[in-house]
This record gives C-alpha cells, sequence and structure tokens, in this order.
C-alpha cells in the first residue's frame, strides 16, 4: 500500500488531513466536492477486495438508522483501496464515557436498537469495538463502520460480517461494564460478583466460542438486560436505607442540659401545675361532694338502686264491699335521670381526685 501524507488527495476528491490514533490506515479527510469532513480507512487492494467491498457498501445502502454511520463510497488509488463514510465530531467510546452498566444503560439500549434493527435487515457489523461504539457530542450512541468488510480491518476476519460476532462483541462489553474487566476467552464470572445469575447466563452466553450457541434474540436480551438495571437499583435504595437507619440523630450539646444527676432531663417547667389549679379541682370535687349529700333527694342515706328500671308492684284485689283502702306509702325513690347525673357526677370526682394525687406527686418529685 502506499504512504500517504498530510494533506495528500486520494481517490481525486478526498484530501488527507489528520491521522486517527497515529494509524496510517484511518484519516480524518475533507470531500472536496461537498466540503463535508469525512473518515477515510485506506487498505492494501488485494484481489478481489475491490469486488468484496462494492458488495459490502451496496448492502447497507439501505441501512438508514439514527444511531448508524455507514460507508458511502468505496474506491481506489493506484494500488490502494479506500472506504469514506461521514464524520461524526467529539466523540468518545462509550466505556471512557460510561464505565459502569448502570449508568452506561441507556447507550446500551440505542445499542440493542441499532444491531437489532441491522441484525432485521440481515446486515451485520462484524468488528465492533472501542472505535465504532462511541457516544456523540448530543449523548446518543454512534455506531459507526456498517458496510467494512471485516477482513479489511483483521485479517483473521472473514469478507462477510456475521451477526453473531456483534453478539460476542456486546456481550464482551457488557461484562467489562458491570464488572470492570475485560473478557478472556474462557473466563468466568467470580462468586462474589454483584450481578444476577439470569445476567450471568446470558453473557455466558454470548459470549460462547461458537456462534451457534449465542443467542440471537435481541428482545430477549434486552429483557433480561433491564432487569439487571431494576436490581441494581433496589440494591443501591436498600443500602441507602440501611445508611439513613445507621445514621445518628443530632447531638444535644452538653451546655443544654442542667447538672441535674439525674439519667434524663424533662421539661419541669412544661409538667408544673400551677397551685390555682390544684385549689380549684378540690373547690370542684367539695360541690359535687355537696350536691350529692344535700341537693339530690335521700340524702346520703337513700340506698342506690339498680341500674335497670324499677320493678311495678302487683295491684291488690279490691275487697267486695269495702270501699278501696288508700294506698301505702311508698319510700321515696330517684328517677332514672338522677341515677345517671349521680353515676357521672361519682366518676367525675373520682378522676378529679386521681389527677389531683398524680399532680401532688408530680409537685414533690420537681
Amino acid at each position: 500500500m502506499t504512504t500517504f501524507l498530510q494533506g495528500q488527495e486520494v481517490g481525486g476528491r478526498y484530501t488527507l488531513r489528520d491521522q486517527k490514533n497515529g494509524s496510517q490506515s484511518l484519516w480524518l479527510a475533507v470531500d472536496n466536492v461537498t466540503g463535508d469532513r469525512v473518515e477515510l480507512r485506506l487498505a492494501a487492494s488485494a484481489a478481489g477486495q475491490l469486488g468484496v467491498a462494492q458488495a459490502a457498501v451496496t448492502n447497507v445502502r439501505g441501512l438508514i438508522h439514527a444511531n448508524i454511520l455507514r460507508v458511502s463510497e468505496v474506491g481506489t488509488d493506484g494500488d490502494t483501496l479506500f472506504l469514506a463514510q461521514p464524520h461524526a465530531t467529539n466523540t468518545e467510546s462509550l466505556v471512557d464515557r460510561f464505565p459502569h452498566f448502570k449508568a452506561a444503560w441507556p447507550l446500551v439500549e440505542q445499542l440493542i436498537d441499532a444491531l437489532a434493527f441491522a441484525h432485521g435487515a440481515g446486515v451485520g457489523h462484524g468488528f465492533l469495538g472501542d472505535d465504532s461504539i462511541r457516544v456523540g457530542a448530543d449523548g446518543n450512541l454512534v455506531l459507526s463502520g456498517f458496510g467494512t468488510p471485516p477482513r479489511i480491518v483483521n485479517p483473521s476476519l472473514p469478507d462477510v460480517a456475521d451477526p453473531a460476532d456483534d453478539i460476542h462483541a456486546v456481550g464482551a462489553l457488557l461484562f467489562r461494564l458491570l464488572t470492570g474487566n475485560a473478557w478472556q476467552e474462557g473466563g468466568h464470572f467470580e462468586s462474589n460478583t454483584p450481578v444476577s445469575q439470569p445476567t450471568q447466563q446470558l453473557l455466558l452466553a454470548m459470549l460462547a466460542p461458537h456462534a451457534w450457541d449465542r443467542p440471537r434474540d435481541w428482545h430477549e436480551i434486552r429483557e433480561i438486560l433491564s432487569g439487571e438495571v431494576v436490581s441494581a437499583s433496589e440494591s443501591d435504595l436498600s443500602l441507602t436505607a440501611s445508611f439513613d437507619r445507621a445514621t445518628p440523630g443530632p447531638s444535644i450539646p452538653a451546655a443544654a442540659i442542667p447538672a441535674t444527676g439525674r439519667s434524663h432531663v424533662p421539661n419541669r417547667d412544661a409538667q408544673q401545675v400551677p397551685m390555682s389549679v390544684v385549689a380549684g379541682a378540690g373547690v370542684i370535687l367539695l360541690l359535687l361532694a355537696g350536691f350529692v349529700f344535700f341537693v339530690l333527694p335521700g340524702g346520703s342515706e337513700a340506698p342506690l338502686p339498680a341500674a335497670s328500671a324499677p320493678a311495678v308492684p302487683a295491684a291488690e284485689p279490691e275487697p267486695a264491699t269495702a270501699a278501696p283502702a288508700a294506698p301505702a306509702a311508698e319510700p321515696e325513690r330517684l328517677t332514672p335521670l338522677e341515677i345517671a347525673q349521680l353515676e357521672r357526677f361519682r366518676e367525675e370526682g373520682q378522676e378529679l381526685a386521681a389527677a389531683i394525687v398524680r399532680k401532688q406527686v408530680e409537685l414533690e418529685d420537681a
């Protein structure tokens, strides 16, 4: 492949500006026809490579998605094959922007949507990685490189992208976000890894060595991963609640506590009862007693009848010839209303007496 320099023109249309990542094969360039900035990938033009690249570009021509950047043109310059795609400015790697799974989940959802759309159209990417899974300046996912034959990027890869390779690449990305470690073939989850069993089983299946063992249903993958997000959120809430319960309450300054020698210091001023209240309660109690003994009929010696209605005396038969005798004088009885009032006054008197005793005890303790 010809060695190119900054400012050199490629294919009679693109002017090279800057190398990407110091690589001779990746350049930022300017389209001399439109004035747009593009990413240009350069590779040695092996036999038949141009036809493979043209077929790949044709295959992605209808792949129009908000998160997907695809190769728009392919051609040759001498012995060099070039592929041009639009350039997304100010992007950064997803794992650099969001190194943890929970924070990266909205971008992972966009990645799943984009790949589900591409795979549904029969198109794979083939070499997903940090250079192709990016976050744009607007915070949305940028998935670049669609339409590039994988063999141009890595000679060990096939000419045509296999969607199963995308499944494996996403599994490796998720493993890194969930554990903080890069996936190694034959790896596993540590026993203390805070990842649910369904998610562990899903990722190990996505990272299976053989393509036919990897899941292909992006809807199912999304469902399991969304459950992991909910589980992580509930765990955070549980930890927060535990921390709040363990946080001690505000301390009381020592200067605010009088030195009384007691283990606790209640507010004596708030509990203290004025003597006028005690005296008033005593007067009310005496008045109630006077009412019971002097005002109600029958005095204090009148027996208290039962709470039920008084029995009606049986009528005596009249003599056949003699005039009816005058009824015997019945003992004076209390009416039901008077009985109820008496009971109420007695109960109130007992309550007042008990309240007075309690206040006197509190005053003595003070």
